[in-house]
């Protein structure tokens, strides 16, 4: 099979947005070497120089034409193509691309019932079976409600060559817009309020007219030359281009849009183009509205300000020119295609059982058993790798499993002893302990017929359980409880290979009584502050024997939950992060007799870990999630002086907002606030300078110029004197007072490198919880975790409640010791002058074994970029792009693998979804290629 694509799409006609699509992305393509073949439902005579097919909407009759035309990639534009995609032979790569369809809410109850039934069809059927979702536009991706979707926009150079935008003539000003006359869609494509638009203008006395060019009859035509607009009636190529470039406006009055071709088109040819902001339109035009009055007030400017209609032009050409065209498209949709065939699992997919991309919440539990059927499943290739190729080198070590029988039932026992004997690895023996039960009569039955479960009669703790345990390796185990077929050898595996490592633990999920599996647990690196918090390692992880003999030892009344997470911190206290893998497998299911930690347990542990380190304040039950606690660390004597650097520039409602809470309702005893100006030159921001001037705890450095985040900050904090330093944007706004000693106190801890906030929007929807690497794959760089979540959401298993380590953190609101700062020579104010300056600064103290940590417990408002606002000119976007490419470079496949964000979850967006397929390689893959046993990405020793 050779390397091509194949295209389908309901039809090949011109002036069809779709069929562009198809057509400019296979012309570019072509001009690359990729083959590319079209296949569509209707005929086609407008595109010769494309091999375009008509091929019926069947499995079979794709899969044909595909093996003929020697392609292995197919991608959807269009239904009826979307529903056979799942159909398809596995063996080629499936892909949708959706251009979207418009919002059911906007069309009337029957239709837009229809409508919804469409698009939850897809949802259920279509993108969890296939191997990728594309889609036009960001905006897409929330519409269609798909967060793994990737993003491939469309180009827009094939509208016609550019050769400068001609001169406003003289007259009328020449506002245009392309529509489908008639009834048609004109709801939703905003055409009923042309009229109200033109009434408009009529009331200002403006100079202008409306010309629409669209197809449609003369009737139609006609009906609205009568009401004073100019037509253009059906249209060829050319003449929509001349259309396009020889108005001095144009306009989208649109309500949806996944991605509004016209406009792009219209601004290619470097005239300025209006649109409501709805849909995609903020991807696609620089020049939003929020409603027909705003549009109406530009136009105004426009029929009397030449100057401003022609930098207007020139701003949209550059928007568009840099941003889309059908090369850059290609480009992308094969970069997405390379990436998802390496990613494309071995595991065989039957027919119906696949699923993927769905956000995770525990409620999805059908699209999780999909999602674990396709990328956690063992093919029969898989199973005799992993028992024979795999282990061929590995010197086995026995594992005995202890197992609680105190609480459950037969069934329970059943479950447990079907996983174990069902396990690829046998080196392991069985001891019970715990109050006897029913389940002690199902467990004699087993102790008969295999010798490696040792005895039916319970030791009365697990403490004389380890005393008599055969394995240098120890499982605890709750009765109910299963493992995944490979779980023994993936967990001892990592151990062995390792001598370093004392601790392995995996990913998790929960099991009913039918076998059913929902909400699953997908763990990160090591990370101290929950492993005291809560009980983060889990049951189905594996220790040495000796380690949880010793604290058994000492602390003989402990609970089985209770010892394995004191052996944890003590691990970590004596040596580090280096003792600890983890895998990113579900290896572990917990069943209904599960018995968690005790919150007084938590507690006792917290406090043994802690005090032989640090003074604690207070050791509580977490306020915010049930089953985990808090810590309070308490502030030294003396109190370090605090630094807060807030650059600003002209917002003086901001800037006084965000003073004020720091001097008056921030309750930390020893603060200096340095503002630092960027040229400000409205009166009301040089009056709030002055009289903040006169406040003694505030000093005012001027540093005017181009703004550079970094500069600023650096600037400031040569001025300060702090022991601390708070990075603090100007449009932070306090709302309670023992923020700023919280995030001291964290900041000031052995270890810490940078602390972050939990930032939330004004309508109290979480903004900032810490920042994932790699957001926006393929090539993203990082982005916010969990934004949108409510305020009092607890997070998925209490990650929006709980003290956690992160990659980094928003320099929005970010505390660091100076000595740090310093030693770490501050933000690049050269290379990342803008963005990604606070992750490049977090990342260096990674680098060097500190750890950065978010904190739910310091909450501030934050009115993100209201201070510079969300729009970027060329310049601005050519400097984004070049920061983009400083961090790619400098951070590499960091990016792509960050430690605190498990590889089974999503990079396409914020939001917790499944990655489809997920990142990186399963351990036994490498020796299916070249019968070598090594691990790859999983496992491995952490720093």
């Amino acid at each position: 099979m050779r390397d091509g694509s194949f295209f389908l799409v309901i039809r090949m006609q011109r002036g069809h947005g779709v069929s562009v699509t198809a057509a400019e992305t296979a012309r570019a393509l072509l001009r690359c070497g990729h083959a590319v073949t079209i296949g569509c439902v209707e005929p086609s005579i407008d595109f010769p120089d494309l091999d375009v097919r008509t091929i019926s909407p069947d499995a079979g009759a794709v899969a044909a034409a595909m093996r003929a035309a020697g392609a292995d990639t197919v991608v959807a534009l269009s239904a009826p193509y979307f529903d056979i995609l799942p159909d398809l032979p596995s063996d080629f790569l499936r892909l949708a691309w959706e251009a979207g369809d418009p919002t059911p809410g906007l069309f009337p109850a029957t239709e837009a019932l229809i409508r919804e039934g469409w698009a939850l069809a897809k949802r259920r059927n279509v993108y969890p079976r296939i191997d990728g979702v594309m889609t036009v536009s960001e905006f897409l991706i929330s519409d269609i409600n798909w967060p793994d979707a990737i993003v491939v926009p469309n180009g827009a150079d094939h509208a016609g060559v550019y050769i400068g935008k001609p001169k406003r003539a003289d007259g009328p000003l020449r506002v245009g817009l392309l529509a489908r006359l008639g009834v048609g869609e004109a709801r939703y494509k905003g055409f009923d309020l042309v009229e109200p638009l033109q009434t408009e203008l009529r009331l200002r006395n403006v100079n202008a007219v409306i010309e629409v060019m669209g197809r449609g009859t003369e009737t139609d035509a006609k009906l609205l030359r009568r009401h004073g607009f100019k037509v253009h009636l059906n249209g060829t190529d050319a003449e929509r281009a001349t259309f396009l470039s020889e108005i001095d406006v144009f306009i989208s009055l649109s309500l949806w849009e996944g991605f509004d071709l016209p406009i792009v088109e219209a601004q290619w040819f470097g005239t300025p183009s209006l649109a409501l902001d709805t849909g995609a339109h903020p991807a696609v035009t620089p020049l939003l509205m929020p409603d027909l009055g705003g549009i109406a007030d530009l136009l105004e400017s426009y029929a009397c300000d030449a100057a401003l209609l022609a930098s207007h032009g020139q701003l949209c050409r550059n928007f568009v020119a840099t941003r889309f065209t059908w090369d850059a498209t290609a480009e992308r949709y094969l970069l997405v295609r390379e990436r998802l065939h390496a990613a494309k699992p071995t595991v065989v997919v039957k027919k119906g059982g696949s699923g993927s991309g769905s956000v995770f919440s525990p409620s999805d539990s059908l699209a999780y058993r999909q999602w674990s059927a396709r990328y956690q499943s063992l093919t029969a290739q898989d199973i005799n790798t992993i028992g024979t190729v795999w282990w061929g080198l590995r010197k086995p070590a026995k594992v005995s499993i202890l197992v609680d029988v105190s609480v459950g039932s037969q069934r329970d026992i059943a479950c447990l002893f079907s996983s174990l004997l069902g396990q690829i690895y046998s080196h392991w023996e069985v001891l019970f302990f715990g109050t006897p039960s029913d389940a002690r009569l199902l467990a004699a039955t087993y102790s008969l017929s295999d010798g490696r479960i040792r005895q039916a009669t319970p030791f009365t703790s697990v403490a004389l359980a380890l005393d008599e345990a055969d394995g240098e390796l120890v499982m605890c185990l709750d009765n109910g409880a299963a493992l995944s077929k490979p779980a023994l050898s993936l967990l001892v595996a990592a151990m062995v290979d390792n001598g370093d490592i004392a601790v392995v633990y995996a990913d998790e999920d929960r099991i009913d009584e039918d076998g059913g599996r929902s909400d699953p647990v997908f763990k990160t690196q090591i990370d101290p502050d929950l492993l005291i918090a809560c009980e983060f390692v889990g049951r189905g992880a594996i220790f040495r024997k000796d380690l949880l003999r010793q604290e058994a030892a000492w602390h003989p009344a402990l609970t089985p939950a209770a010892l394995l997470q004191a052996t944890a911190l003590k691990a970590y206290r004596d040596f580090g992060a280096k003792a600890f893998a983890h895998l990113p497998l579900i290896l572990h299911h917990i069943g209904a007799a599960h018995l968690p930690i005790e919150l007084h347990d938590l507690k006792q542990n917290a406090a043994r870990f802690i005090e032989p380190c640090s003074d604690v304040s207070h050791i509580e039950p977490n306020p915010l999630v049930q089953g985990t606690i808090s810590i309070r660390y308490p502030l030294p004597d003396p109190t370090p002086h605090v630094s807060i650097i807030v650059p600003t520039r002209d917002r003086a409602n901001l800037l006084s907002n965000c003073i004020e809470g720091i001097l008056y309702r921030t309750d930390y005893p020893s603060v200096e606030v340095i503002i630092v100006d960027n040229g400000s030159t409205s009166d009301e921001s040089l009056n709030l300078l002055n009289r903040l001037s006169m406040e003694p705890r505030v000093k005012i450095i001027s540093s005017p110029g181009p703004f550079n985040y970094a500069k600023l900050i650096n600037g400031g904090v040569m001025a300060s004197t702090g022991d601390i330093l708070v990075l603090l944007n100007d449009d932070i706004e306090v709302i309670g007072s023992d923020w700023l000693t919280e995030m001291v106190t964290q900041a000031i801890r052995p270890g810490i490198g940078a602390v972050g906030a939990k930032l939330l929007y004004p309508d109290r929807r979480v903004q900032h919880a810490g920042i994932v690497l790699g957001i926006g794959w393929p090539g993203g760089v990082a982005g916010h975790m969990y934004m949108g979540a409510s305020a009092d959401d607890p997070g998925p298993q209490g990650a929006l409640s709980m003290t956690r380590t992160v990659s980094a953190v928003t320099g929005a609101c970010l505390v660091v010791r100076r000595d740090l700062y310093q030693q770490f020579e501050g933000l690049d104010e050269i290379k990342l002058a803008v963005d990604f300056n606070d992750v490049d600064f977090c990342l260096r103290l990674q680098e060097q074994g500190f750890r950065n940590i978010w904190t739910p417990f310091a909450i501030l408002y934050h009115k993100e970029s209201a201070s510079r606002g969300k729009t970027r000119n060329y310049e601005q976007e050519k400097r984004f792009g070049e920061e983009v490419k400083y961090m790619l470079a400098r951070w590499g496949t960091l990016l792509d693998n960050d430690p605190y964000w498990n590889p089974n979850l999503s990079l396409v967006g914020t939001d917790l979804a499944l990655a489809n397929p997920p990142r990186g390689r399963r351990p036994w893959e490498d020796a299916q290629k070249d019968s070598l046993p090594r691990l790859k990405n999983v496992g491995r020793k952490q720093k």
